[in-house]
């Protein structure tokens, strides 16, 4: 249970530092249209996922 609470917490301060990369992630989508929106949508959460499954491997 304390494993998953250090990666909660790991999450939660990388979320916090990137906070700017998020909203401008979530502008550029919220800007398009049309299968442009869907593609981009879905990079954007693969690359969240990513990220916050890589976090033990870039520290």
């Amino acid at each position: 249970m304390k494993k998953i609470i250090d990666y909660a917490k790991k999450v939660a301060k990388e979320a916090t530092a990137q906070i700017f990369t998020a909203l401008g992630f979530f502008l550029s989508w919220f800007l398009l249209t049309g299968s442009a929106k869907d593609v981009v949508g879905v990079m954007i959460l693969i690359s969240f996922a990513l990220w916050f499954a890589t976090i033990n491997f870039r520290k």
